[in-house]
């Protein structure tokens, strides 16, 4: 039985259906625009190598970490095949090797290996704690350095250019954020905790507050330099739930809401790039042919779709710009419905859920601290990205976990997942 048990059966029973998903949707993203059944199995070739990733995925974890969590993993392809096949139709190319499927393809192969690495090579992942301030300090010096000397894409400066690729270093920041936090809180948790009364609040001692506020103040200034306002309002999330977790104050959580109320006030009447989000936000119609285009485009995306959509390759995406990138969700409303976003959002809440057991199961306050950061990053992320599009929130220049085509973003999401394979497999 024990020996059953290391075989992962459960694993690589539910990797059948990412990988059959793989196959299907494929098929039908060739097949329609051709209006015939008629194919060939080099048609299918980003299918087949995804489902091998997926077998050496499976094999690896079957060999090295045999007991870690069954769940993740296929929770992960799930969504990673959504994305592969939207930038299959997508693409312009009729499916190219240099098209945008392709280096998708490359990004997620890249992916899993990262995941793989993360998962059985970081065996002490109290190393991080450790050493958390020079994390913080290479994510901040990156980021700094990525405002002045970054490429500048869409009037935010994120980006340094390599060769054919961009690297964002605010992808990087967030994991360090995280590792950050999660180690200086487990180190002053008892500290972090009110010491003395000052009314409703409550305060801790300032001295050992002082550092984490600072450092995330930091991160948030450098944010608002580059004009990325969706990571910032993610790390001020990320940053309330793990302060309200090692805490257990809900006095914190109001207070810094109230903060963030105050600062976008102050930031709608001090920024302009600030103040075109919100009136895009409230009343997109008056701006339909301008700054309002894509996020008009998107919901009439929603509407075509119905409850069970167009069809794959029956929709029109196209007339959404930057659609393989920050609008993906809008296209898989348009061609799959209502039914398949609800399906994204289920697998998501999975994900989300899966990880918090995970943080719940180990012993180790550091992981548990780092666990519940990293799924708070990926959900916090997903909201900001689904409500943004459905018009819930104002729209900020972020990518959908997995889904979303970009090599930075799909590098650190699996990073991420391979950190919580690990953190499963620790006691």
């Amino acid at each position: 039985m024990q020996k059953l048990k290391n075989l992962r059966l459960i694993e690589m029973q539910l990797l059948i259906v990412p990988a059959l998903l793989a196959l299907v949707g494929m098929l039908l993203v060739i097949l329609v625009p051709r209006q015939q059944v008629q194919w060939e199995a080099k048609d299918l070739w980003t299918s087949f190598v995804f489902i091998g990733l997926l077998i050496g995925t499976h094999l690896a974890l079957t060999l090295g970490l045999p007991k870690a969590d069954q769940l993740l993993l296929p929770l992960v392809s799930a969504l990673t095949v959504f994305g592969l096949i939207m930038s299959q139709r997508l693409q312009t190319d009729g499916g190219s090797r240099d098209g945008i499927a392709s280096k998708q393809l490359l990004w997620i192969g890249l992916g899993y290996l990262v995941f793989v690495i993360t998962a059985l090579g970081l065996r002490n992942l109290l190393l991080f704690k450790r050493y958390k301030y020079t994390f913080m300090l290479v994510g901040l010096v990156l980021t700094a350095a990525a405002a002045v000397f970054g490429t500048e894409i869409n009037g935010a400066r994120l980006w340094f250019r390599l060769g054919a690729f961009n690297f964002q270093p605010g992808e990087l920041l967030k994991i360090c954020l995280v590792i950050f936090l999660a180690g200086y809180l487990d180190e002053n948790r008892l500290l972090i905790s009110p010491q003395r009364g000052r009314g409703f609040f409550n305060l801790p001692p300032l001295p050992y507050l002082g550092p984490m506020v600072a450092i995330w103040g930091i991160s948030m200034v450098l944010l608002f330099v580059q004009k990325d306002l969706g990571p910032a309002e993610l790390f001020f999330g990320v940053f309330l739930i793990m302060l309200y977790v090692a805490s257990g104050r809900a006095s914190y959580v109001i207070a810094g809401l109230l903060v963030f109320a105050v600062s976008s006030v102050i930031a709608y009447n001090a920024f302009d790039y600030v103040q075109n989000r919100i009136t895009a936000w409230i009343n997109p119609w008056p701006y339909a042919q301008g700054r309002s285009y894509q996020i008009v485009q998107a919901l009439f995306s929603f509407a075509n779709g119905g409850i069970f959509g167009q069809g794959l390759s029956s929709g029109a995406p196209y007339f959404i710009p930057e659609v393989h990138t920050d609008y993906v969700y809008a296209a898989i409303g348009e061609e799959v419905g209502l039914a398949g976003t609800l399906g994204i959002i289920g697998l998501n809440l999975l994900l989300f859920y899966r990880g918090f057991h995970v943080a719940l199961k180990t012993s180790n306050g550091f992981y548990q601290y780092l666990a519940i950061g990293l799924v708070a990053l990926l959900g916090l992320q997903t909201f900001i990205i689904m409500g943004g599009v459905t018009k819930l929130i104002p729209l900020t220049g972020m990518t959908l976990p997995f889904i979303s085509y970009g090599g930075s973003s799909i590098l650190i999401n699996f990073f991420i997942a391979g950190l919580l394979v690990r953190i499963s497999a620790s006691d």
